[in-house]
């Protein structure tokens, strides 16, 4: 059984839950990317780390025992100042990167040392909000990958009848 013959099978209810969720995707890689190239532009102050570590925890995507895995993630905790107002916050990037190589967090790591003086980049209209690194990060072009494959998935649906078989 091809492809087009598998879609001309399917039953309506299916395609409609399966596009749905394809545009849901869409809607928030586009909303997500658009906040963290937002990043770019938000002013910066000196901040503080004040806590700096790699945390492990165990996958609950599979509920067989021996097939979850140690995922690791950066978690850093900083202050700063924004016209005279003190704030923390624990935000990375916007897009947090959680996977299972160690390394990659620990490398991380090396550039937000506890007591190291660091630039946090704020939103200017919610200065509660901020990020130490700007734009798009590793993590982000999972969003953008997700985003093609879905745009890429739409036009099928759209446009199957015009393929060539």
């Amino acid at each position: 059984m091809d492809l087009i013959e598998t879609y001309n099978n399917t039953p309506l209810f299916i395609l409609i839950v399966l596009v749905s969720l394809i545009f849901v995707t869409i809607y928030y890689s586009i909303f997500s990317i658009g906040r963290a190239v937002r990043t770019f532009f938000f002013p910066s102050v000196m901040g503080k780390i004040i806590e700096s570590d790699v945390v492990s925890k165990v996958s609950d995507l599979n509920t067989e025992p021996n097939a979850r895995k140690q995922v690791y993630q950066t978690e850093i905790l900083y202050k700063y100042n924004v016209d005279g107002k003190a704030y923390t916050s624990n935000k990375l990037s916007w897009h947090e990167l959680k996977s299972t190589i160690h390394s990659i967090h620990e490398s991380e790591l090396s550039d937000f040392e506890e007591g190291k003086l660091v630039k946090v980049y704020y939103n200017p209209k919610k200065p509660s909000v901020a990020v130490l690194k700007r734009g798009l990060v590793f993590a982000s072009f999972f969003n953008l990958l997700f985003l093609f494959l879905s745009i890429a998935t739409v036009f099928f649906i759209i446009f199957k009848k015009y393929l060539v078989v």
